[in-house]
């Protein structure tokens, strides 16, 4: 299963947050969210959210202000926040989608390569893809690729 791109609600303003989010304005992000706080939760036409958008740029300024805005995050933002709790709730409303990907990744992988090593333990401790360990290492993240071997042992 793949998250396909859904528009902001009038489809013209998600590219003034996405600009203004690979720029790292965050006084400008807050701004555009101010006037409609429905592109917090939009896409660019790849699929990815606002809020992955912040993260890429790891701008806590940039992540709060979209954060701030997101009532419930879906399964790939909980991961890269290491939200644990979130992510046993989605997981149990649909143990599926364990290794649902989005244009951009999938469950296990954001939780690596963002350095969850919780959120990658409970991904992979529910079978979630293990390519998540390449990510891991690829960031030199040994507490995270420790959690993810420690969970395939299980």
């Amino acid at each position: 299963m793949q998250i396909q791109p859904r528009e902001a609600t009038d489809g013209k303003h998600i590219g003034g947050v996405v600009r203004a989010d690979d720029d790292g304005d965050v006084a400008r992000v807050a701004a555009l969210l101010g006037g409609d706080p429905s592109l917090a939760t939009a896409r660019d036409p790849q699929g990815v959210s606002a809020l992955m958008r912040a993260r890429y740029r790891l701008d806590r300024g940039l992540v709060e202000a979209v954060r701030s805005r997101v009532a419930e995050t879906d399964l790939f933002e909980a991961a890269s926040a290491g939200d644990v709790d979130r992510l046993a709730e989605l997981l149990a409303a649909d143990p599926g989608s364990v290794d649902m990907r989005s244009p951009d990744g999938f469950t296990a992988h954001f939780a690596a390569f963002f350095g969850r090593d919780q959120a990658a333990r409970l991904l992979v401790s529910r079978a979630a893809d293990v390519l998540a360990l390449h990510a891991a290492a690829r960031n030199g993240d040994a507490a995270t690729a420790a959690a993810i071997i420690e969970a395939l042992g299980r």
